[in-house]
């Protein structure tokens, strides 16, 4: 899964991504979202924007799998009396 992430401010350095490469001059990048990632957000390096939350949210639900169906109780095989 990945997601937009910009630096906090102009000023701010951020070190590039160990997979995904340096952060652009202007703007923000679209990064995976790794333990890297997150602890950047955490130190204040980085924040999260909304750009490309609709697309994340997308990929997430086609990616879940149906639930399976709930299994029905076996039926007795015919000819054979049933136990009370």
């Amino acid at each position: 899964m990945k997601f937009h992430v910009e630096p906090v401010s102009k000023k701010t350095v951020v070190p590039p991504h160990p997979i995904e490469g340096p952060m652009p001059a202007e703007g923000g990048a679209d990064w995976i979202a790794d333990q890297y990632t997150l602890r950047l957000i955490l130190d204040g390096v980085i924040r999260r924007t909304d750009e490309g939350v609709a697309e994340a949210a997308e990929q997430d639900a086609s990616s879940r799998r149906r639930a399976s169906p709930v299994p029905t109780p076996p039926t007795p095989a015919p000819g054979k009396a049933q136990e009370a």
